[in-house]
């Protein structure tokens, strides 16, 4: 899918990677680095077909035939896909970025230059239209269970979870600051639950403040520690505590924290700072 920087092009050759490339240049330099190893390399041609990030101009197509004829001759060089992203605007500009592919794609193939693989579609395309799957289909997110389509449906599950034991709990009063620059203030008396992870574990900085971690007990029941914001600026809660006492459950017992990192936190301002989870 990406652009590897010229410098890294011999290890496409010497860990037989297969490569996305869009410049005649980039093509003529592995299949100088294939010669060279006795190799052949493979390639995917990527066509920018309004996306504009990456690809050869479809628009130009006179220009973007001749560069794809050019890399299919090159003897080194085995260029398999063929390819384009959609930007998924709408149905319409989804029309004209395939059928801008499509012609293409045709118009080398009355000239004998056939591919093993067309692709177009990305998580989103695969689900929402069939016509967009091809020979291909390219499924990222879609693969660790993340919904983002609009119009299909896969019944998939979130595949990743993320866990954490509690650390400690802190008792704190209304007006105390927790972590770095305070930036979060007790707006009552507050429980506090230290989670052993943070930026260097993986949890991005740009996630301060959001989402929220679940735990759960024996029986499985669930318990959100995150607070929501309602319109009036009160603070709605699942009880910790409350539930522990009820159900005579022991912190031995809460070491399962999970950490979840959902797609639309529209109410939702968990307070997670840096380690430290808020426990109404």
């Amino acid at each position: 899918m990406g652009h590897t920087p010229d410098k890294y092009l011999s290890h496409i050759v010497d860990f037989d990677i297969t490569a996305t490339i869009f410049s005649l240049r980039q093509a003529e330099l592995l299949n100088e680095l294939a010669e060279k190893a006795g190799k052949k390399v493979k390639v995917h041609i990527k066509l920018d077909t309004g996306f504009h990030r990456l690809g050869l101009d479809a628009k130009d197509r006179g220009q973007t035939l001749q560069t794809i004829r050019a890399i299919t001759a090159l003897p080194r060089v085995e260029a398999e896909g063929l390819f384009s992203h959609l930007a998924l605007v709408n149905d319409e500009e989804n029309d004209k970025q395939y059928h801008l592919f499509a012609e293409i794609a045709d118009q080398l193939k009355t000239e004998g230059i056939h591919f093993r693989y067309y692709h177009l579609a990305d998580s989103i395309a695969t689900v929402d239209d069939p016509r967009f799957r091809l020979n291909m289909v390219r499924v990222g997110a879609l693969i660790y269970g993340m919904r983002g389509f609009h119009k299909g449906f896969v019944p998939v599950e979130q595949v990743l979870t993320f866990r954490a034991a509690i650390s400690q709990l802190h008792h704190i009063k209304e007006g105390e600051g927790v972590s770095y620059d305070y930036l979060w203030r007790a707006p009552r008396d507050s429980v506090i639950a230290t989670l052993p992870f943070g930026y260097a574990d993986g949890y991005p900085r740009n996630l301060r403040d959001k989402g929220y971690v679940i735990g759960g007990e024996q029986s499985g029941h669930i318990i959100l520690l995150a607070h929501s914001t309602t319109g009036d600026g009160e603070l709605t809660a699942g009880m910790l505590l409350r539930t522990m006492a009820e159900k005579k459950c022991r912190m031995s017992e809460l070491n399962d924290v999970y950490v979840r990192f959902p797609q639309v936190m529209d109410n939702v301002n968990a307070m997670i700072v840096a380690t430290a989870v808020r426990i109404p």
